[in-house]
């Protein structure tokens, strides 16, 4: 269900609108949205066990959660199939009171915070399945160019690295959506062409599958790095051996890119010196070569591919370059990734 509303709006109970919201959402978490969320997802399970199931808590609920750590199915001890879905739109975004947008800085962290703890609390992934709803064109926002609006769609993204969150932007395309089917919010507007600079601050590096324990994602579009730390898992366990980086190499990396691998014990993870002389550029890659050009070492374990996927991509700028990283680690060793432009 996409942004549930705390019961009635109509009704001057205690579901009333403002009420509801401020005072309320947790308890329509509780009364009204987690029966129908299991009597749903048992119809779901009926035919499909394998799948995730998303579900989101009322609209504008910003303080807690009402689910108080029930889970949509209490008795299925695989905890891998929920995700928390949820939304993040800052009250004071540019293009609605420019001259408070500084508040959405405090308001995204506060609310990815919020969610955050209530994804733990219910033990579910977290999922920021909308955000953003912003032009990049003076018309679409409130200064001359657009900047302001692109860079509260890069402030929403960072903290949602920050979270190891994955997020989803708001929309692709304007499908005459009545909530806001102004054509400049998309990333096709109205006059059909890619906008590219919308996409350079959505699309930015980020790591699709992690194996073991993801602990810090950083972007710097301004420095063109990612950086990438993680407690590596056993080789063998569940977690599987293989990261998957997201890099969008086109947009970010036009001439190329290094990848530098470390691979720590974890209390060398802590010392910088250690650190710079565990570190290997194990890879360099020309974003238009067709094949990477590497320089290993024997002192790292570690395998590192890139691959570009063509095939279906809409435009160039939309072009799949995925970084793969296959390492045989112990459990609890530290893992750290940068992938830098050249």
């Amino acid at each position: 269900m996409n942004e549930p509303w705390p019961g009635d709006t109509n009704d001057p109970g205690n579901y009333s609108l403002f009420m509801s919201w401020w005072f309320n959402s947790p308890a329509a978490e509780r009364d009204l949205l987690l029966p129908f969320y299991r009597h749903v997802v048992a119809a779901i399970r009926a035919v499909n066990k394998r799948h995730i199931v998303a579900y989101e808590p009322v609209m504008w609920d910003v303080w807690s959660s009402g689910f108080l750590g029930e889970r949509l199915e209490p008795d299925e001890p695989d905890e891998s199939r929920e995700a928390f879905s949820w939304h993040s739109y800052c009250w004071w975004a540019p293009n609605v009171t420019p001259h408070l947008s500084f508040l959405c800085a405090i308001y995204h962290r506060h609310l990815f915070a919020v969610q955050d703890f209530s994804a733990k609390q219910q033990r579910s992934g977290s999922l920021l399945s909308e955000y953003g709803s912003l032009g990049s064109t003076g018309a679409d926002c409130a200064d001359r160019h657009g900047s302001a609006c692109l860079a509260e769609i890069a402030r929403a993204g960072t903290v949602a690295d920050e979270f190891l969150v994955s997020r989803f932007y708001w929309q692709y395309k304007n499908f005459e959506d009545h909530t806001s089917s102004g054509g400049g919010f998309s990333l096709y507007p109205k006059d059909g062409l890619l906008a590219e600079e919308k996409l350079r601050v959505i699309a930015t590096p980020f790591a699709q599958a992690v194996a073991g324990r993801p602990l810090l994602m950083v972007w710097s579009a301004g420095w063109r790095v990612m950086v990438l730390e993680y407690e590596a898992a056993d080789a063998d366990s569940d977690e599987g051996r293989t990261t998957e980086v997201h890099l969008a190499a086109p947009l970010h990396f036009p001439d190329g890119f290094a990848v530098l691998v470390s691979k720590l014990e974890p209390r060398e993870y802590l010392d910088q010196t250690a650190a710079a002389a565990a570190t290997e550029i194990v890879m360099t890659w020309a974003t238009t070569a067709a094949a990477p050009v590497r320089a290993r070492t024997s002192t790292l374990t570690t395998v590192v591919q890139a691959r570009a996927d063509l095939a279906g991509a809409l435009a160039p700028e939309l072009a799949v370059h995925r970084l793969e990283v296959s390492t045989a680690a112990v459990a609890t060793q530290m893992m750290a990734l940068a992938v830098a432009a050249k």
